[in-house]
């Protein structure tokens, strides 16, 4: 309720969870909501006593008519990330093949008048520091993460709904914030797993009509294993 970016991305993650839940007919949709209605008493609490929320909201309105119109303010905009944004991306196109190396933009950012050493947006940062193959890569793990979840979605369990809802609510943070040593690594490590689940849930239906190892898995045998334990 402090941090507008993180709320969003809270906001996303409980959405997509709850109609996962109940389109998948997972049967944990009672404790979503359950957390989604302690969200929304934490958030009317917190307002009740700092309103920064409603303050946010109302800023990102009047920031967002700022940017659309060219305005003077436009720079200040989003708590000051427009123009983090904007000369992260310039300095994007500057070198884009490499970047300027990894943590690598505050002598860059310095000779903008900035003193602040990073664009708080993961992705401009990604193609500003280590180029746009770089960042192509990664958004390409990303869509072909989340392909595989949809080819896979009606099997998959609400713990793998879970590592997926992780991965998405971090994505929509990472659009306003920083890679962080107390965080991003968690999130690779989440990412991995789910993608090894995934990975493994796919491997499961090409081969569950017959037993097949493929890359050191028995698919055949170790569905029939999860399904006896599922039971």
């Amino acid at each position: 309720n402090g941090s507008l970016g993180p709320y969003l991305a809270v906001v996303a993650g409980l959405v997509f969870s709850g109609l996962a839940a109940w389109r998948l007919r997972i049967p944990v949709l009672g404790r979503i909501l359950t957390a989604i209605g302690c969200f929304i008493g934490v958030t009317a609490v917190m307002n009740l006593l700092e309103a920064n929320l409603i303050r946010d909201l109302l800023r990102l309105a009047s920031d967002t008519q700022h940017i659309a119109t060219g305005s003077d303010k436009a720079p200040s905009a989003g708590s000051g990330r427009w123009i983090l944004w904007t000369n992260g991306l310039r300095m994007a196109l500057e070198r884009p093949l490499l970047g300027y190396g990894p943590d690598n933009l505050g002598a860059a950012y310095r000779e903008a008048g900035i003193s602040i050493d990073r664009p708080h947006n993961e992705f401009i940062q990604i193609a500003a520091s280590l180029g746009w193959p770089a960042l192509l890569l990664y958004v390409s793990a990303l869509v072909s993460h989340a392909i595989n979840f949809v080819r896979t979605h009606k099997t998959v369990s609400a713990f793998e709904c879970g590592l997926f809802a992780i991965v998405l609510t971090y994505l929509v943070s990472s659009i306003f914030g920083n890679t962080m040593f107390y965080t991003s690594p968690f999130f690779f490590l989440i990412f991995g797993l789910s993608v090894s689940f995934q990975k493994f849930r796919y491997g499961c239906q090409q081969y569950r009509e017959e037993p097949c190892t493929h890359h050191g898995y028995n698919y055949f045998l170790i569905n029939e294993q999860k399904k006896a334990v599922d039971d």
